[in-house]
This record gives C-alpha cells, sequence and structure tokens, in this order.
C-alpha cells in the first residue's frame, strides 16, 4: 500500500496559497525531533534493520543487493522513522496485508504454509501441523524458520506481525526520508526545500487553547520541523501547498512581506510548475493537453476526492503532458510487469489534485495513488514536484506594476496560463526564479523497457 496520509492533502491549489492575508499568525513552538529516538546508537543500518524491522541477515542482503541506496539513509532520521511509519499504518490495517496476496519475487513464487504447533512446548519435540496453502515470497519461509529456533512454544503466524517486514523487503524505497534545501536567499527571504514523500508541511494544530499536535510516532517530523531546525530564529511560511504524499519543490519565505509577494505571483499564476508521474499503462500520445474542469466529488463521503465536474460546482483547469518512457513495472508487488509510463506534467491551474484528476480521467492513474488508483501495494505515489519557475520580485527584479515591465524597459513575459504562446519565453531566464528538485531515481529504476517473464 502506498504510505500517503489521506488529511491535509493538497496539490497546488490557487485557493489555499499561504502568504499575504493568509498567512497564518506566528506562533512560537517547539519542533518534533528529526531523529528517532530509540534509533541505534551505532548508526548501523544493518543492525536498524534488524532491531526496528526485524529482518535476517539474509533479508537484508536482498535489500542491498535490491536498492543500494540504502546503506547512504540516515538511520535515525530515515529509516527507523519510516519504519515507524510503516507499523503506525500497519496497526490502522493501512499497509493491506502483502502476505495473504500472489507477490511476486523476480521469477520465483513459492507457497506459504501456516503452522501450529502441538500441546507440546518442548522445542525437541515440536510437532506441526499444515493449516493452510497459498502463494506468498520466498522470504516467509525464514520468517517461519527463524522464528521458530527463537521461540519453543507453539507459533501461529499472524500477517499482522510480518506486514511491516514483509513491505521493507519488497520495496526498501520505502526507507528514504531525507530533507534537502535546494535554494536559500536570507536577503529577499526565500528558502526551498526538496521535501520527502508522505511527509506533511506544517503540525497540525488544535483550537485555541487546545494541546499542540503531537507527533504520531517516534521520528514523525514535518516540513515545518525541519525548517525550525535549519532556522530556529525565523518563522517561515510556505508559499504553495503540496499533497503529504508528493516529494519535489516546496518554496517557503522567512518573511511576511516575502510569502505576500509570492502568493501574489502563484495568485496571478505568473509561475511555471513541472511534475514528473509513473502512470499505469501507454498513452497512445506522446502530448496532450487536458482542460475538463475539477470540483469536489460529493459522492465520497469522505470529502477527501475531486472529480471532473463540467456542471457549476467544476473550476477550470489545464494540464499538459508528455511522455518520456514506457516500459514495464519492475517494482515488486501485485501491478509487478504492467505497463507504466514516465510523464512530464506540466500544470497552468493549480486547483487540488489537479494532476492525478485528469490522469485518472485520462486512463492513466498515478502508480500508488491509493485514493484515485485504487492502489495500495506501492510504498509511495509516484508523484513529485520537480521544476518551479517564478517571475519578477521573487527573482530579485523590479518591475513597474502597471505595466508589467522590468524598470530597465526589457518586457517581462505574460502569466504562464495565457491562450496566446510567449514568444520571450526562452529570454526571460535574469527574470525568474528556478528551483529544481531532481527526479527521485526510482521513477526511472522501476520501469524497464521490456517485458520480464510471467
Amino acid at each position: 500500500m502506498s504510505m500517503q496520509t489521506r488529511d491535509d492533502a493538497h496539490e497546488d491549489d490557487d485557493d489555499t496559497i499561504a502568504g499575504g492575508e493568509k498567512a497564518r499568525e506566528e506562533e512560537r513552538f517547539s519542533p518534533a525531533p528529526l531523529r528517532a529516538t530509540t534509533a541505534c546508537a551505532r548508526g548501523d543500518y544493518r543492525l536498524a534493520l534488524k532491531i526496528h524491522g526485524h529482518l535476517t541477515d539474509e533479508e537484508i542482503d536482498r535489500v542491498e543487493s535490491k536498492h543500494p541506496l540504502v546503506k547512504t539513509y540516515d538511520v535515525a532520521k530515515e529509516i527507523v522513522p519510516r519504519i515507524n511509519y510503516l507499523k503506525f499504518l500497519q496497526e490502522r490495517n493501512r499497509l493491506g496485508e502483502e502476505d495473504a496476496k500472489e507477490v511476486r519475487y523476480g521469477k520465483y513464487r513459492m507457497p506459504f504454509v501456516y503452522f501450529c504447533s502441538s500441546s507440546s512446548s518442548s522445542s525437541s519435540s515440536l510437532s506441526l501441523s499444515l493449516l493452510i496453502v497459498t502463494f506468498v515470497p520466498l522470504s516467509s519461509f525464514s520468517i517461519l524458520s527463524d522464528s521458530l529456533t527463537r521461540r519453543s512454544i507453539g507459533f501461529s503466524f499472524s500477517t499482522t506481525s510480518t506486514t511491516t517486514r514483509q513491505f521493507v523487503i519488497r520495496q526498501p524505497q520505502c526507507l528514504e526520508r531525507k530533507f534537502e534545501i535546494i535554494h536559500e536567499d536570507v536577503k529577499l527571504g526565500y528558502v526551498a526545500l526538496n521535501k520527502p514523500f508522505d511527509v506533511r508541511l506544517d503540525t497540525p494544530r488544535g483550537w485555541p487553547g487546545k494541546v499542540r499536535f503531537t507527533p504520531k510516532f517516534d521520528g514523525d517530523a514535518s516540513c515545518e520541523d525541519f525548517l525550525a531546525h535549519r532556522f530556529p530564529n525565523e518563522h517561515v511560511r510556505f508559499c504553495h501547498q503540496l499533497d503529504n504524499a508528493t516529494s519535489g519543490v516546496l518554496l517557503c519565505a522567512l518573511t511576511k512581506k516575502a510569502a505576500g509577494v509570492a502568493a501574489k505571483m502563484f495568485r496571478e499564476r505568473r509561475t511555471k510548475k513541472f511534475y514528473s508521474a509513473v502512470v499505469f499503462g501507454w498513452p497512445e500520445e506522446d502530448f496532450w493537453t487536458c482542460t475538463k474542469k475539477i470540483g469536489k466529488d460529493e459522492e465520497d463521503e469522505t470529502g477527501f476526492r475531486e472529480k471532473v465536474r463540467e456542471d457549476e460546482g467544476g473550476k477550470e483547469c489545464k494540464t499538459e503532458f508528455e511522455v518520456l518512457k514506457r516500459g514495464y513495472l519492475t517494482l515488486e508487488g501485485k501491478h509487478w510487469n504492467k505497463r507504466v509510463s514516465l510523464v512530464r506534467v506540466r500544470i497552468f491551474t493549480g486547483r487540488r489534485h489537479q494532476i492525478r484528476v485528469h490522469l485518472k480521467d485520462c486512463g492513466f492513474p498515478i502508480l500508488g495513488d491509493a485514493a484515485y488508483a485504487d492502489d495500495e501495494d506501492t510504498y509511495r505515489t509516484f508523484l513529485h514536484a520537480e521544476d518551479l519557475e517564478l517571475y519578477h520580485s521573487v527573482a530579485g527584479v523590479e518591475y513597474d506594476k502597471k505595466t508589467n515591465k522590468k524598470k530597465k524597459k526589457v518586457e517581462i513575459a505574460k502569466p504562464v496560463d495565457s491562450s496566446e504562446e510567449d514568444e520571450n519565453e526562452d529570454e526571460e531566464g535574469e527574470n525568474m526564479l528556478k528551483l529544481h528538485a531532481p527526479r527521485p531515481s526510482a521513477f526511472e529504476d522501476i520501469i524497464s523497457d521490456t517485458g520480464l517473464e510471467a
């Protein structure tokens, strides 16, 4: 299952921009620690996977072989908090039950056997009875043998006790949680963050007088927590929104004035926003545009989802798509070997869930999107905010607000959602702040050019 949560989820909604009059009041608080307090003292990732993930040496070797980057992950800031998050979701039945499904591991499928012991508690006289047989990963047998070796009493397998473990073995990319500053300009008052997937922007607040939000698990930290540690004497404001599940460029302001300027740029759509997504299926066209209106899905009892609406409840939208790669999914799980595509996306408006809704309507939902693709087997929603470009004052360029021109008489580009083509698009570099969060390597690594043997 995707590790995304369904609370406080926005994509890049023009109506929810923070800053200016909409900037929240300054509030002093103690940020949550970025490190898990229960992390291994030595910072040994293998030890962490053993203690917190309950993986065997053989399973850890397999994880390393499958995803070598796991060796570079910070134990206290990434691996242990991610494992704790998986356990948090598991306890609430939000991880799915991979062990009860047919899960693909390369060319091998192994039958899984449920065992129980007789009434004898002696390890030397332990007798086992076959109960049920189904198909699950080969590594399940190591779990059985490991558990039976450690315990002399009867053993009964439970998917609840192994879901987190199996998830880490299948998709070790889920352990990554790297916060990174990609731009910092203290003079103008801006900082940009490469936001990790499945991380909240700010720490939710209760009503006045109520206790502030308490982290849900050891190591639970938001972007606000990270920025508060990085800029302890500043009150950082978010200039726009990203879904919890979405990674990538997040522009923040260090002052109220800077937040107001950025908010105006977003409100007037003097921005360019580009995303990368991995989607199910192979689009026939390499380039296409969707302009269908989007509004609240009134049939969704949770109030979470949006949908395409052509009535008065729909808002104008425009999204452009370009296919960069077509292939077959190599990520272990129930979608293994399905047709998928890597897509470059540009949004001209910023409606809630705009990319996700438009892609679903086009027949190519995003991999890992539990809400719009019904995919609860993939470790993340494969949507990444790769590039954000802003005009004028955000880039430190003074301009005449009436004529919309630089004071040096060099004409500035028109709003990016204009119906006319921008003839000066390639000549406006000096007028723009260009922010770039490199596309995660997984977006291409999980796509094979050729199908794998069934």
